[in-house]
């Protein structure tokens, strides 16, 4: 809605949206416009189309004047997603980076193989090789740490949660919860002690409940 009412209408550049695994972008010919600038956005707001902007505000699309940004920054913070990131270097073009939820999580965990960090699309990608489940399914419902717990664990069964916490920089404590949680849902058992024993993995139940 944004690009709509403020784009330059003056180029033939079309509204451009792309969706990527972690985060969306969408960008629109014309910069900042008129009286805002890049030391008072977003508090400041001008028009470059008074009668779009008009017309959409009595249509129904937009709420109320400059109040978007704010409105999707509070639905950020309240969905703890990271901020949004705003470029408009570039006087030409204005555009918006939206970072999903897991981004930030994975950022957090700084999940980590041996010394070097690995990115989470690997950890993806082996989660759907090895249990033949879609990812993007179970993260709708689940979270980027319990991904990384159940791969982690299908190569390693035998792994501690104190040696998880160490590759994944998080407590034993907190790798002890997510252990809890997927036992809960059924996705995890324990076999053995906790010195000999071993994880496994109930993968059908894990595929029933995506």
């Amino acid at each position: 809605m944004n690009a709509i009412m403020h784009r330059d209408y003056e180029s033939n550049a079309p509204i451009k949206f792309y969706h990527f695994d972690q985060h969306i972008e969408i960008s629109n010919a014309g910069g900042l416009y008129g009286k805002v600038n890049p030391e008072n956005f977003p508090n400041e707001n001008d028009y470059r189309n008074p009668t779009i902007a008009e017309a959409m505000k009595v249509m129904g699309y937009v709420n109320r004047f400059n109040r978007g940004i704010a409105r999707v920054k509070q639905l950020f913070k309240e969905n703890d997603n990271p901020e949004a990131v705003f470029k408009f270097s570039d006087i030409s073009s204005f555009s918006v980076m939206a970072k999903s939820r897991r981004d930030k999580v994975y950022q957090e965990s700084s999940v980590a193989s041996g010394n070097e960090y690995r990115n989470l699309n690997q950890y993806i990608e082996e989660f759907r090789n090895i249990f033949g489940i879609n990812s993007e399914y179970f993260l709708n419902r689940h979270n980027v740490t319990e991904l990384v717990i159940l791969v982690s664990l299908f190569k390693n069964p035998t792994t501690t949660a104190n040696f998880l916490g160490n590759q994944m920089n998080l407590s034993s404590r907190t790798v002890e919860n997510h252990l809890k949680s997927l036992k809960k849902k059924g996705f995890l058992i324990r076999i053995g002690s906790k010195k000999t024993g071993r994880w496994n993995i109930n993968t059908e139940n894990l595929k029933s409940n995506i």
